[in-house]
């Protein structure tokens, strides 16, 4: 699992709220270049 926290910050510059957001990776998988260029031939 992956994930990243978006915050909003009140005026004086405290968190005031926080999201977690996660996601499943897959491990072992095709190398960055390799997966944008296979999503960039299956939209054109």
């Amino acid at each position: 699992m992956r994930g990243v926290i978006v915050c909003g910050l009140r005026e004086d510059g405290l968190i005031q709220w926080a999201r977690l957001y996660m996601e499943p990776v897959e491990e072992g998988g095709a190398a960055i270049r390799e997966a944008v260029r296979q999503l960039v031939q299956a939209s054109g």
